[in-house]
């Protein structure tokens, strides 16, 4: 069994992310923005929480058409697919990039989109992949325990 360290797990997950965007992608999008959001990329558990639930709301967001990317403060390649993606004659050239600078921005782009939230528990990993499943699922979003007392009450 192999066991991935804090970063290996974080470029997974970027993968998956431009994954996600990839496969939503339709040339004909008639909508020219292009938000993009980005994840500090640092190794502690706040970063991690918060790239779940900004993976989630992208899934949810890139759905019907590219509308959200995300980057990394740590990560040049994001950036360096972004740029690729948007060069002359590909699929992003005439999207207009716009920034999210905080979570909440975030969550109000995303709107009644997002159906819900579903708590992990930190205490049984394995719980982390049950909720985003269920957040697949059911268009909603994946939130620590800490995460959800600093947020949800806000975001309802």
């Amino acid at each position: 069994m192999r066991i991935m360290n804090f970063n290996q797990l974080m470029c997974a997950l970027f993968m998956l992310c431009y994954g996600m965007l990839v496969a939503s992608c339709e040339p004909a999008d008639s909508s020219n923005k292009l938000y993009t959001y980005t994840l500090s990329g640092d190794t502690t558990a706040d970063a991690y929480d918060e790239a779940v639930t900004v993976a989630c709301i992208q899934g949810i967001l890139n759905r019907d058409a590219t509308q959200l990317y995300l980057l990394s403060e740590t990560y040049d390649r994001p950036a360096y697919w972004l740029d690729t993606l948007s060069a002359s004659g590909k699929w992003l050239e005439k999207k207009e990039r716009t920034p999210v600078a905080t979570l909440d921005e975030l969550v109000s782009l995303a709107g009644k989109q997002i159906k819900g939230a579903i708590i992990w528990d930190p205490d049984v990993p394995a719980s982390l992949n049950v909720a985003t499943t269920l957040a697949g699922l059911e268009d909603g979003i994946v939130m620590s325990p800490k995460q959800a007392d600093l947020y949800l009450a806000n975001w309802k």
